[in-house]
């Protein structure tokens, strides 16, 4: 009975999908990243080529989760995330469609490779999958 048990609950060890050993994998976003590449589909822009310095700042207060973007140090834009609906998240592949107000959507890729994260995402889109879509912001962890 004991084996039997054992064997039925073993498969219930994996997390949710969207979560990993530390939590939802929302968390990997939280913090501030500086735009290091902007990458279209017939150039790649690094550095001074694209013109100006973007730090994407993603925070919490109070409950509400909050998109800030700084560009040459001035606030260029905030987001709010939506709770509802919420975040679709893939562990495997660690990719998060995130919903913000006024109907946009984001996706994020997080990249984590010898230590070091960086974030693809694409732009806050009324739909993802548009033309729009086809350009990727990478940011590396500040």
């Amino acid at each position: 009975m004991i084996i039997l048990s054992l064997l039925l609950t073993a498969g219930r060890c994996d997390p949710p999908e969207g979560w990993d050993a530390g939590g939802p994998i929302e968390m990997y976003l939280h913090g501030m990243w500086k735009l290091i590449k902007v990458v279209t589909p017939t150039d790649t822009l690094i550095g001074s080529q694209i013109g100006y310095n973007e730090i994407l700042n993603n925070t919490y207060k109070d409950g509400i989760g909050y998109d800030s973007t700084f560009r040459n140090d001035t606030v260029f834009a905030v987001h709010i995330r939506l709770k509802n609906p919420l975040p679709v998240s893939k562990t495997k592949d660690m990719t998060i469609l995130m919903y913000y107000r006024g109907g946009l959507q984001r996706f994020h890729k997080i990249i984590r490779t010898n230590y070091i994260t960086t974030l693809e995402t694409s732009d806050y889109l009324k739909e993802v999958g548009t033309d729009a879509d086809s350009v990727k912001y990478i940011y590396g962890r500040f």
